[in-house]
């Protein structure tokens, strides 16, 4: 049994991850997925520039490896966790 989306976003709130500047989220293509969370805590803004604005205060470090991998070179995913010298956990699917 999956747990309710609103009950998860309020118990997300309380855990000290968001707005918290000592955290760092690392995402591939991970917009569409904190904006679905931003949805969830507030409802989506109107335009783009608040979406990235309310974006950044509840997720103050967030950098996203496909955005990188686009910057960097024209390699795969692998490659772009070497580069940034992270370590892969977790299997490739």
């Amino acid at each position: 049994m999956a747990i309710p989306q609103f009950l998860f976003a309020s118990q997300l709130m309380t855990t000290g991850l968001l707005c918290n500047s000592n955290v760092v989220w690392i995402t591939f293509d991970g917009a569409t997925d904190f904006g679905y969370l931003l949805s969830l805590f507030e409802g989506l803004p109107v335009c783009q520039v608040e979406f990235w604005e309310r974006l950044g205060w509840y997720f103050r470090n967030w950098y996203d490896l496909k955005e990188m991998k686009r910057e960097l070179h024209n390699g795969g995913l692998e490659r772009t966790i070497q580069y940034c010298g992270l370590r892969r956990i977790g299997t490739m699917h």
